[in-house]
């Protein structure tokens, strides 16, 4: 019998592919001897009471579908397909094992620490009612598996109602999922004397099919688009607390709300100037960058909010210059030449005559935050700063006018300040 001349409705074909990916999924095989196949297919079609014969059913199914591969060895395709079909399977909840176990999401459920299974569970969360993502979610919160809960919450995050999303997550406030160690940091410019690990962030792993899936990015987009509010952050206590207060500080958008956050407590962990200088350097590149908030408004605020740290502002911006200058091409550049004269018109007493003296000394050994091990160290902050400032005069993408004057002359009196603090020390 020629494979043209063997007769399978699609609903029977589907059957026998997904037979196929439970049988490679439970017994934990990639693939099949064609032996074996042939012999698991053969017992198949009896059930199913289809007289065909096995290896012509079998050559049906690689030339037509193309899901399956063969012959010699028999396998899908892509590992994916057959993911898919048992997420598929687990939907429709009406399957059975050999031994009799109905195969659903309570089945995901006691497997969701097997690293097979995490690909099918976040397959079917996208093919499950959002009623029964948020039932499995609460399982797993229940057992404090937060970092499947929250990841499975982050995967499905804009299926979920708001109300539910808050729910969810303001459980974590009085569970220990965030005691520990922190092994991340933010990426912040600070002198060469000034540890990274200063700044770290209270998160920890989620489960994920992309990588670098972490707990405080599902809470900055909470706090963005209003899951949670500061309220939260007001009752929250310990690194929870502090977590919510490093995504509402970074949020300027509301002038209001973040001059609450600059007059609140700030993290103990790490230096209160230190954290200071995170707020002016996150805040005032988003204003710059982003163009969402008026930057001479986030500058009025800072330095009533900050008046003893107010020296670090100018510090902050040409940081913000330099790392735009400095990781960008010419043509790129031609792009950010108003965020750069942006950053000059402000700085010139952007610190009314404060100054912080162990981060103006530290000028003298910068280095610009750009994220774990890609950091790069200029030396001296001002001097680098005039020069780029002169470059960019002389290849005409700023002028050489009374702003960018006003500029260099108060960088120049920085440097004068910063050569007393040596002398005086």
């Amino acid at each position: 019998m020629l494979a043209s001349d063997i007769q399978l409705s699609l609903e029977q074909k589907l059957y026998i592919i997904r037979e196929f990916a439970l049988k490679l999924f439970f017994e934990e095989q990639d693939q099949l001897d064609e032996q074996v196949t042939l012999g698991w297919l053969e017992e198949l079609l009896q059930e199913m009471k289809i007289i065909s014969p096995a290896d012509d059913v079998l050559d049906v199914l690689c030339e037509r579908s193309g899901l399956i591969v063969g012959p010699g060895i028999y396998s899908f395709a892509h590992k994916s397909i057959a993911e898919y079909l048992v997420a598929e399977t687990i939907q429709d909840g009406g399957h059975y094992d050999n031994s009799g176990n109905r195969i659903d999401r309570f089945r995901l459920f006691e497997h969701r620490d097997d690293d097979r299974w995490i690909t099918v569970l976040f397959l079917w969360a996208g093919l499950a009612s959002t009623s029964d993502v948020e039932s499995f979610i609460e399982a797993c919160i229940k057992v404090k598996d937060f970092g499947l809960a929250y990841g499975v919450l982050d995967d499905q995050y804009d299926r979920i109602p708001k109300r539910v999303r808050r729910q969810l997550l303001l459980q974590s406030v009085s569970a220990d999922l965030l005691l520990g160690e922190s092994t991340s940091f933010w990426s912040v410019s600070r002198p060469i004397t000034i540890a990274i690990t200063n700044f770290k962030i209270p998160t920890f792993d989620l489960y994920s099919l992309v990588p670098y899936s972490r707990f405080h990015r599902i809470v900055d987009k909470a706090v963005t688009d209003g899951t949670i509010v500061w309220l939260d952050c007001a009752n929250g206590k310990g690194n929870w607390r502090d977590l919510l207060w490093m995504s509402f500080v970074r949020q300027v958008d509301d002038i209001d709300a973040w001059r609450v956050c600059l007059t609140s407590p700030y993290p103990m962990i790490g230096s209160q100037t230190g954290w200071s200088y995170w707020i002016a350097q996150y805040a005032f590149r988003k204003a710059i960058f982003q163009e969402t908030v008026d930057v001479h408004s986030i500058l009025v605020v800072y330095q009533n909010a900050c008046p003893q740290v107010i020296g670090l502002v100018p510090i902050a911006l040409m940081s913000i210059g330099l790392e735009l200058i400095l990781r960008k091409d010419l043509q790129l550049r031609l792009s950010f030449t108003k965020y750069i004269t942006n950053i000059l018109e402000i700085l010139p007493g952007s610190d009314k005559g404060n100054i912080v003296v162990e981060w103006l000394s530290g000028t003298c050994d910068w280095v610009l935050g750009r994220g774990k091990e890609h950091d790069q160290y200029i030396g001296d902050l001002l001097a680098v700063f005039m020069e780029e400032m002169e470059k960019l005069v002389q290849e005409g993408h700023i002028g050489c006018n009374e702003t960018y004057e006003r500029a260099i002359q108060f960088v120049q009196e920085l440097q004068r300040r910063r050569d007393a603090l040596e002398v005086s020390s």
